[in-house]
């Protein structure tokens, strides 16, 4: 501790500066911050018997007075950090996009935070980030990303559909057409056999077709078996077989055609019966009947001796024949051999004017047995059919006709009558006169036969003569006596 020299002879002790005490035993240090006069931004540092007043950090100066350091002007702060100067001290804050103490600042991503709008996209930048709305969407990217109908401005295919979908759009072919939806191509459904197995398919623009086949009926793609005999198609004499898709017609037995129009058949043309039978057709069928004489089922027939059952006259005798029998008159009985008796007759009768051109008519009747030969004759010439001479012989008359009669068909005319050894004949004289005839043209004719009639004639056949007497008048041809 120091002493310091007052007066002479004496001494103070009085502590430094400091220190406060007696001076002598004691001098302990003094505090000056306690009450300092350091500025109020420094620190007060007491030291032994001193003390320091110091700027705080922030601040320069001789710790008496202190003025503020802007630190901000060192850069202190991070490249992405703003620096704040306040007093005695500075901040550093990383900016927005931007996290860290300031010193060190990274980015952050805020795209992690979902900041943009559901239908927008986002980008994350140093520090920042953008929100853009996807593709089909339009708006801020952010509060607003509306969807963009893109089928009002897109074309797709003719045959093909446009469907806006949340952001985007489809084209797609329509049902029946293949492709993208901007090509579209027809699909050829036919190919897969979509209809039933007994109907047709036919393909169409976009779309096919399933009918039924003939005979089958449903939609198409269901086909039923049509049951066409019901509707009974067939002709009524044949029978209808319904078959899958189809029927069939035929013809009954004994009758031919295609089923719908049916004719009967003549089986009696394919001689089914016996040769001594006869066959009666019918509608669909026919019939043997073994003919008179035989006996038997028609197909199967056998002579009958109907000599057994004496079915002659009494005066005949009978002979069994191939199905049939004969009877014949004994001799001196004339007859058919069912009845026999003896010629008794013969009786002629004449028709006839009597002049040439006109028909002779002579008639022969018989008494006695019936069905008798006979036999005409024109003096030696036997007369038979020709195309003057008819003959006309029924049981026991015999009629002979000659037309066109001349002067050469004049003379005695023979009948004679036969049965067996019997005969019997007669006969007539016939004279055919010639008269001579003038063809006349007349003016004015009316007469009858017998009578006078006044006669102009235009040519010289009949010079001289303007009253005749008409024997016969025949169509334009009038006959005068000479």
């Amino acid at each position: 501790m120091p002493a310091v020299l007052t007066n002479e002879g004496s001494f103070v002790c009085d502590c430094n500066n400091g220190f406060s005490g007696d001076g002598i035993s004691t001098c302990a240090n003094i505090d000056e911050c306690l009450n300092n006069s350091c500025h109020g931004n420094a620190s007060c540092a007491d030291n032994d018997g001193s003390y320091d007043c110091q700027c705080n950090v922030g601040y320069s100066g001789n710790g008496f007075n202190c003025s503020d350091i802007d630190e901000c002007l060192a850069s202190p702060c991070h490249v992405s950090a703003d620096c704040a100067n306040n007093e005695g001290s500075f901040l550093c804050e990383c900016k927005n996009g931007f996290s860290g103490d300031g010193f060190n600042c990274s980015n952050i991503d805020e795209c992690w935070t979902n900041l943009c709008h559901v239908s927008a996209s986002c980008t994350d930048n140093e520090g920042s980030f953008v929100c853009e709305c996807i593709n089909g969407f339009s708006g801020d990217g952010i509060s607003n990303c509306a969807n963009i109908d893109e089928c009002l401005s897109i074309s797709c295919h003719v045959n093909g559909d446009c469907l806006d979908s949340h952001g985007s759009y489809i084209c797609r072919c329509k049902t029946g057409f293949k492709g993208n939806g901007t090509f579209c191509e027809n699909i050829d459904e036919c190919l897969s056999n979509p209809c039933h197995g007994n109907a047709s398919c036919t393909d169409n623009q976009g779309s096919f077709d399933c009918q039924c086949h003939v005979g089958f009926s449903g939609g198409g793609f269901n086909c039923s078996n049509i049951d066409e005999c019901w509707s009974n198609p067939c002709y009524h004499n044949a029978t209808c077989t319904d078959n899958e898709g189809s029927f069939v017609c035929q013809c009954n037995v004994g009758y031919s055609g295609n089923g719908f129009d049916c004719s009967n058949i003549d089986e009696c043309l394919s001689k089914p019966c016996h040769l001594n039978a006869s066959c009666a057709d019918n509608e669909g069928s026919f019939d043997c009947q073994c003919n008179v004489g035989y006996s038997g089922n028609g197909f199967v027939c056998s002579n009958i001796d109907e000599c057994l059952s004496n079915p002659c006259h009494v005066n005949a005798s009978c002979g069994d024949n191939e199905g049939s029998f004969t009877c014949q008159c004994r001799n001196g009985f004339a007859g058919n051999g069912l009845t026999c008796s003896a010629f008794t007759g013969i009786q002629m009768d004449v028709q006839y004017s009597g002049y040439a051109g006109d028909t002779l008519e002579i008639t022969c009747t018989i008494t006695g047995p019936s069905l008798p030969s006979f036999e005409r004759r024109n003096n030696s010439m036997i007369l038979s059919l020709s195309a003057r001479v008819k003959i006309e012989n029924n049981d026991q008359v015999s009629k002979l006709f000659v037309r066109k009669t001349a002067k050469s068909d004049s003379g005695d005319y023979y009948c004679i009558a036969s049965k067996g050894i019997d005969t019997i004949n007669s006969s007539v004289s016939v004279e055919v006169k010639v008269i001579p005839v003038v063809a006349v043209s007349p003016l004015y004719v009316s007469a009858t036969e017998g009578i006078t009639v006044l006669d102009k004639c235009r040519n010289d056949a009949c010079a001289g003569h303007e009253l005749k007497k008409v024997e016969r008048i025949r169509k334009s041809t009038i006959v005068l006596t000479s």
